[in-house]
């Protein structure tokens, strides 16, 4: 059985995976916040798609560009937004699409020893090439 995306959703990256699955958890009611470290989200996108795809999300996601996250913990997300303000946003589910580095194994060992569901998607366990990591995303997206 499908699990659909419910509550407050908080994606940390907005490169490909992040914007599918928060296009995914969109299309389920879910409240979906992306936490972005660059300027802006899409990266990797040709133009076109991206255009349409960030149109799409505009008014339906909160977004925070120019931030980086300093914890996760079981209900919440504490980051600094572009102005070096500390916030801390409420999460039922939060998923990683960190992309380029692959730090997530240590990150998703941290998180399922606090009880927390985390999910490998994209490059956040080994870099790969786009297509097979946006397939992940995609996947893993459909199966929570």
């Amino acid at each position: 059985m499908e699990k659909k995306f419910t509550g407050k959703v908080v994606i940390i990256g907005g490169g490909q995976i992040g914007c599918d699955v928060a296009h995914k958890a969109v299309d389920e009611g879910a409240d979906v916040t992306i936490i972005e470290a660059l300027d802006g989200i899409g990266r990797g996108y040709d133009v076109f798609t991206k255009g349409i795809l960030t149109e799409y999300l505009q008014d339906k996601i909160t977004l925070y560009l120019n931030s980086m996250v300093k914890e996760v913990a079981a209900d919440s997300v504490t980051f600094t937004d572009q102005d070096g303000v500390s916030h801390s946003i409420e999460a039922d589910t939060v998923i990683f699409c960190t992309g380029q580095k692959p730090t997530g194994e240590d990150l998703s060992r941290k998180l399922t020893d606090l009880g927390v569901d985390s999910y490998l998607i994209g490059n956040s366990s080994a870099l790969g090439r786009i297509r097979n990591a946006t397939k992940s995303g995609l996947d893993i997206a459909y199966r929570i």
